[in-house]
């Protein structure tokens, strides 16, 4: 093979590499456009149940974005046998999340929360608390299953990454949403006042 026929093979296999190596990052670009669009624009679906079955999922559905990535929780198996519960469960779908947590109280602050500006009076029972567009929480008695605290503190916030979004549409379904989270956890560590927490949505009062 001569010099000359040597330089052409070298140039021919070195267009042929440029031209794979171009076509494979078509490919890859075309490839990351369908996968980037079948996940940003794919329905959320959130299940009927949430948090390992313990809650419904209508209101979580009318917080969580109707359209983005898909619906994932993580949940507490043990949630109710440490001494403090904490966070519990944590849903989640199209860059927004939903965290349920309870904590020990001193005292009722419920009817404290509510005076805050921007804060919406709520009522279950005689459990009283607050909701708004980013959180809600109500106060459950529960004298007998701590030590030294008597209050249960029932908590449902919303994020988007380490935002908290401000739409002004989620005050109601948040507020239906620590009903739920009242009666389950008041139940789950056996509070005495899990059963002065009636069913349905809590009252609001503006």
């Amino acid at each position: 093979m001569s010099e000359v026929q040597a330089r052409r093979g070298v140039a021919g296999r070195s267009r042929r590499g440029r031209a794979l190596v171009a076509g494979s990052i078509v490919l890859a670009l075309i490839g990351g456009g369908v996968w980037w669009w079948a996940y940003g624009d794919s329905t959320v679906e959130v299940p009927d149940r949430i948090c390992g079955g313990a809650l419904p999922g209508s209101a979580a559905a009318a917080v969580l974005p109707k359209e983005g990535t898909a619906y994932e929780e993580r949940s507490d198996n043990e949630f109710g046998k440490g001494e403090e519960p904490g966070v519990w469960c944590n849903v989640g779908a199209g860059s927004q999340s939903i965290i349920f947590s309870s904590w020990w109280s001193v005292s009722d602050l419920g009817a404290r929360g509510a005076e805050r500006s921007g804060n919406t009076a709520i009522q279950l029972g005689q459990s009283k608390g607050y909701t708004n567009e980013i959180d809600a929480e109500l106060y459950v008695s529960c004298r007998g299953r701590s030590a030294s605290k008597e209050w249960l503190k029932v908590r449902v916030a919303r994020y988007r990454g380490m935002d908290r979004p401000r739409d002004g549409q989620a005050a109601v379904p948040l507020a239906e949403l620590v009903g739920d989270a009242a009666r389950y956890v008041a139940n789950e560590l056996g509070c005495e006042g899990a059963s002065k927490i009636p069913r349905g949505v809590p009252s609001m009062k503006p």
